[in-house]
């Protein structure tokens, strides 16, 4: 379809064969990007040829330095522009019909030419931005996201300013300006920094989930605190706990290792870890690093909205619960902590979780000054 709608819709010239080229290269990824967003497949279709019908009109695309960077960039605003027509459409639908007051309007040609000449401003004004700004600008736009103060961290995360960011019990996929795509967890932020030499995401806090886009050029890297996490077309999960640092492979190959420079007090440079699917690498302040095989599917269901355990210490299903939690479950006895639990459960509903548990468990939920605390439900069956 694409090399059709190339054929037809540009006029001769000596970029046509390279943009030809390049739309058919980059159209299975741009209908993957969109059939994530949209789900009827007409629309896809009208919004791939969208895509390349911009493209067309801008001519000189197979001459930037990143094209495909651009493209995505281009489909990111495709998105923005249906978003907002939708919108508009919705907004007209709530308006009632007065043919009394109908007034049919036409711009006059000066008017038309005046839009014009201020939409190609702005059009040249965005090309002129770096690719990162640029980027990030696009990604706001389409999302609706607004600008994050700055997120200073200590163990938990490096300094910086957050591109983007979500709220507590909040999930948000946001397109990167490489094609790649990141999923951010509750209570998480990350910086993006690319650049014609490396594409880099800083994440401040909580956990992303990447599914990075293959460049041989530009290395993509995750930084953690002091761990770099580098990526060649792969699926990885990380997260930053409070004095830890975890990484979780799902497809591909990455390598673990620390900034340049950053070597704890007392201790040797440690070699790069690499990581094969199924393996998930824990770094935690003052201990080796550990690696352990687990389910990536499961361990990544969060993504789906979804937290499974199996088998798991009730501490440990609780301190996952409340990272989505406005309101924090405690548990005071020890006893209590080292039940077990397994199931698969909402992630947006903690107080859901706090009553399955009661259901699974011989426990009871407590109100007190503490807030809501799980305790036994009868004390005096409870183990010595």
């Amino acid at each position: 379809m694409v090399d059709h709608l190339t054929r037809n819709a540009m006029s001769p010239g000596q970029h046509s064969n390279a943009l030809g080229r390049l739309s058919a290269a980059l159209e299975p990824s741009l209908r993957r990007f969109f059939q994530r967003r949209v789900r009827n497949s007409a629309e896809i279709d009208d919004l791939v040829q969208e895509v390349f019908l911009r493209l067309v009109v801008r001519g000189d695309v197979d001459e930037l330095e990143h094209a495909g960077g651009y493209v995505f960039e281009t489909a990111a605003s495709v998105l923005a522009d249906r978003g907002r027509r939708r919108a508009v459409r919705h907004s007209d639908a709530h308006v009632p019909f007065d043919p009394d007051n109908c007034v049919a309007t036409t711009a006059s040609a000066e008017q038309v030419l005046d839009a014009r000449e201020a939409l190609n401003r702005a059009a040249l004004a965005l090309l002129e931005l770096p690719e990162r700004t640029r980027a990030v600008f696009i990604m706001r736009r389409m999302e609706g996201l607004r600008y994050q103060a700055p997120v200073v961290g200590g163990l938990s995360g490096s300094e910086g300013a957050a591109d983007f960011a979500t709220e507590r019990g909040q999930r948000l996929t946001l397109p990167l300006p490489d094609g790649s795509e990141v999923t951010l967890n509750t209570d998480s932020a990350i910086d993006v920094d690319f650049d014609d030499e490396r594409r880099i995401v800083r994440l401040l806090r909580g956990q992303g989930y990447f599914t990075v886009t293959a460049d041989a050029r530009r290395p993509f890297i995750v930084e953690a605190a002091d761990r770099v996490i580098t990526a060649l077309g792969t699926e990885f999960d990380v997260r930053l706990d409070p004095g830890a640092v975890h990484v979780l492979l799902v497809t591909g190959r990455v390598r673990v290792g620390r900034e340049e420079g950053v070597v704890q007090a007392g201790s040797t440079l440690e070699p790069a870890i690499e990581l094969h699917p199924g393996e998930r690498l824990s770094m935690t302040l003052g201990m080796p690093p550990r690696i352990e095989h687990t389910d990536a599917d499961r361990a990544a269901s969060w993504r789906q909205g979804v937290i499974e355990f199996q088998n798991e210490p009730l501490y440990r299903a609780v301190a996952e619960f409340n990272r989505y939690a406005t309101e924090p479950l405690t548990i005071g006895d020890p006893r209590v902590a080292r039940l077990r639990i397994s199931g698969a459960f909402r992630a947006g509903d903690p107080e859901r979780f706090g009553r399955v548990v009661t259901e699974l468990l011989p426990v009871r939920i407590v109100h007190g000054q503490a807030g809501r605390q799980l305790v036994w439900a009868d004390q005096a069956r409870a183990p010595r």
